[in-house]
């Protein structure tokens, strides 16, 4: 591992004005969770630093070292892409934290943290990532890299990277992707770079804003868009090459315009690439959408580039990993091994026959006419002990009812105990325990 650079002092412009002149300072409240909504906490602020710099609550995450449980899943995962040809890519975004330590103020730090330690966290599930054949390069020690010579790589009021390192990122990413032998075979369309500024309200700076009542001001970013040469190719292939599954930090609507990560891949690898990304929907939400949808069933692409945050350390949930293996695979094969049906209930358990032996190629597919179940608990209850998983689709995707998991062990399954946490259900559900194809 090399040594922490040290990173020279950069000024941080802001596109309304000088921070002297505003009031820019946080207010007690602003590091209390009482004083968020619960749906603003992910965003909840833990320490004011130099120069107009916000940091969150989860800057501090040390992120995690390893897959864990869920690493068996994501060589499944894996392992099911290459069996359709499809090369998977992962951008993990790192630490704020750390690429943006010279922003703290070390006098009022009330929150310890070792970059060191994220680092090596960091290094040891990209070392995962390579071993399991996934293409995923170690963007925080790049990270130090740009930002001792290029300039800020996140921005200072706001969760998210610049469109710089953003731009950067997606230059690095085509490089490994024009590496692979499958490159002299994509699509090629003739784009042109274009960029636009555009102000960005900082997450941060809202939410300073509206418990503090400061004057955060907007940020300019340069947002970047891949334009064809040719008229005749306005429009978007139908069946891309190249797929991008992820977060805001790939797709954003919602406080500024950017999609600057895709826009700049179709530029660097002069193809169409499908932007899956979905804004504020964690590591999986993209991902799942995009395996649930008919673009996936109906045409493999190529590579599929992976945008996720490592500070969140979400690729840890094993039953959200388990999801996407079996739907990865295509879901359930025409060999069945029990079928059943009923109502829903806020509690209830399915008993299964005797004999419905299950292995890790098997899968449960359930099915919900209650489109409001988004979250629940489900127990496998197997002949020898049991297995509790968590389930959890974000509002944000479509939602068909339908949930299909790979089973975690082999064995004889003999109950399922369901908690839909919610007692406004109703309905029926449908339970499929089938060989995955």
């Amino acid at each position: 591992m090399p040594a922490v650079k040290s990173l020279a002092v950069l000024t941080v412009l802001l596109g309304s004005g000088a921070f002297a002149q505003q009031n820019l300072t946080l207010c007690p409240e602003a590091l209390r969770e009482s004083s968020y909504a619960p749906s603003d906490t992910w965003a909840m602020l833990a320490h004011q630093g130099q120069n107009g710099w916000l940091f969150g609550r989860g800057d501090f995450s040390e992120g995690v070292s390893s897959l864990g449980y869920s690493k068996a899943a994501m060589q499944a995962l894996q392992d099911a892409f290459k069996r359709e040809g499809i090369q998977l890519v992962m951008v993990d975004v790192p630490s704020r934290l750390v690429l943006s330590q010279k922003h703290l103020d070390a006098s009022n730090l009330q929150r310890y943290f070792s970059a060191d330690n994220i680092r090596y966290n960091y290094a040891d599930l990209h070392d995962q990532f390579t071993e399991l054949g996934i293409i995923a390069p170690n963007l925080m020690e790049d990270g130090l890299q740009f930002e001792a010579s290029k300039g800020p790589y996140f921005q200072a009021t706001d969760h998210h990277w610049t469109t710089a390192a953003t731009k950067h990122v997606a230059e690095l990413i085509a490089a490994e992707i024009k590496k692979l032998p499958a490159y002299s075979t994509f699509k090629k369309t003739e784009y042109t770079l274009e960029s636009k500024v555009l102000s960005n309200n900082g997450s941060y700076a809202r939410m300073a804003n509206n418990i503090c009542k400061t004057q955060f001001p907007d940020e300019m970013i340069t947002s970047y868009t891949a334009v064809p040469k040719s008229s005749g190719d306005l429009f978007a292939e139908e069946d891309p090459d190249v797929v991008l599954v992820g977060t805001s930090f790939s797709h954003r609507r919602e406080y500024t315009t950017d999609d600057t990560l895709p826009e700049v891949l179709k530029y660097e690898l002069q193809t169409d690439v499908l932007n899956g990304a979905v804004e504020g929907g964690g590591s999986f939400g993209g991902m799942e959408a995009y395996l649930m949808s008919d673009s996936y069933k109906q045409h493999k692409p190529k590579v599929i580039v992976w945008e996720n945050n490592f500070y969140m350390g979400e690729l840890g949930n094993l039953w959200a990993m388990s999801r996407m293996v079996a739907l990865a695979r295509g879901g359930c094969s025409n060999e069945v091994l029990w079928q059943g049906a009923g109502a829903v209930g806020r509690n209830f358990r399915i008993e299964l026959p005797e004999n419905v032996q299950v292995t890790t190629d098997s899968a449960i597919k359930i099915k919900f006419s209650d489109l409001k179940i988004t979250d629940f608990q489900m127990n496998l209850e197997f002949s020898v002990g049991s297995q509790n998983t968590q389930h959890s689709r974000t509002w944000r995707i479509p939602n068909n009812g339908e949930f299909q998991m790979q089973l975690p062990r082999p064995g004889t399954l003999e109950a399922l105990q369901l908690n839909l946490y919610r007692g406004d259900v109703s309905g029926t559900y449908q339970v499929t325990v089938c060989k995955m194809k």
